[in-house]
């Protein structure tokens, strides 16, 4: 609370006490760290996606199909599989996507098959990818039982 108070010279001068206002400061402080929920990776996350009951379409002659396999390797790093072909890196994978989208003629489809456990940042980045350089037919494959 602001005190007055007389000083030698006849003027008033003005108090203020700090220590109630660092109380609540700290009170709040406090009120909102136990508040708080921290976020849970995404990796952890229990997701159900829903199966396909429809046929198979038959395959065109003249489309070229690939499957990108995306594995965990920790927790937020993977291994990515282009057919028979590893990749360590989302840009090892990146280039022979370029490479693949480059060829004249040859229409592309590219089936994206994530493993359980596979981080949702990796996922995103291959379908952005396969987006950002027009690939023809750009699907998911149906999870595993």
């Amino acid at each position: 609370m602001p005190r007055f108070k007389d000083t030698t010279k006849g003027e008033r001068g003005f108090n203020l006490s700090l220590t109630p206002m660092i109380d609540i400061i700290f009170q709040l402080l406090i009120f909102f760290m136990i508040g708080m929920k921290f976020k849970i990776p995404e990796s952890k996350i229990d997701t159900f996606l829903p199966t396909s009951s429809t046929e198979q379409v038959e395959q065109q002659d003249d489309l070229s199909k690939y499957t990108i396999t995306i594995k965990p390797r920790g927790t937020y790093e993977a291994t990515f599989l282009l057919e028979a072909m590893e990749f360590k890196s989302i840009e090892e994978l990146k280039a022979e996507l370029k490479r693949i989208a480059g060829l004249e003629g040859i229409k592309t489809s590219i089936v994206i098959d994530a493993k359980p456990g596979v981080a949702f940042d990796n996922v995103m980045e291959v379908l952005n990818e396969c987006v950002g350089l027009r690939l023809e037919k750009i699907s998911f494959a149906r999870p595993e039982p």
